[in-house]
């Protein structure tokens, strides 16, 4: 699942169309829901 929607190119693709530093927003958030954030943004 972490590949998919966090490491896989074509995924690294579609966050920098959004300019979204996804690695920053697991930073900032800190909660342990992060993953399902990530999923529902998706």
């Amino acid at each position: 699942m972490e590949h998919l929607f966090l490491r896989c190119p074509f995924a690294l693709q579609c966050w920098a169309l959004f300019n979204l530093q996804v690695e920053s927003l697991k930073l900032e958030l800190r909660i342990p829901f992060f993953m399902d954030v990530i999923i529902l943004i998706c």
